[in-house]
């Protein structure tokens, strides 16, 4: 099977070729007439020597039914690439599409919107912080506090 796929990219998620991003976003494709399933590679070089993740779904390297893929998890920021191509049931195999570069460089930083300069007296008045939410943030790592004594 010699099949080409056409490539689109969601505007609202990331843009054009080599747009920048907070996150990976959801690489999405167009159907080709025949196939069954999709191979996708995403990796951290255009020659693809540097696939993320692994193989598997949700990884750098994998097969789906689907017109559109995602990574299990978070990578560093960076520029990445991506390609995608057609398989038949007999698992013939289509070109690689063109190569698609997303640069992934997440600036957002939470903001403390509560508990910064507070006097603490325990029990009566404990500490209590509050930030923002940051879009696509999986989970928070580390809070610092700096101790100072009025004694």
């Amino acid at each position: 099977m010699k099949a080409s796929l056409t490539l689109f990219i969601l505007s609202l998620l990331i843009g054009a070729n080599g747009a920048h991003a907070q996150q990976l976003p959801a690489l999405s494709w167009n159907a080709v007439r025949g196939a069954v399933s999709y191979e996708y590679q995403i990796a951290a070089d255009p020659h693809f020597s540097s696939l993320v993740l692994g193989k598997g779904l949700g990884k750098g390297v994998g097969q789906t039914y689907n017109l559109s893929a995602t990574l299990d998890k978070t990578v560093p920021n960076g520029s990445y690439y991506w390609r995608v191509r057609a398989l038949t049931a007999k698992n013939a195999v289509g070109k690689w599409s063109g190569v698609r570069r997303i640069v992934k460089g997440w600036s957002i930083a939470p903001q403390i919107t509560g508990g910064a300069g507070v006097a603490v007296n325990w029990p009566t008045t404990p500490l209590v912080l509050r930030w923002t939410s940051v879009t696509a943030a999986r989970s928070s790592r580390t809070v610092s506090i700096g101790l100072t004594s009025s004694r």
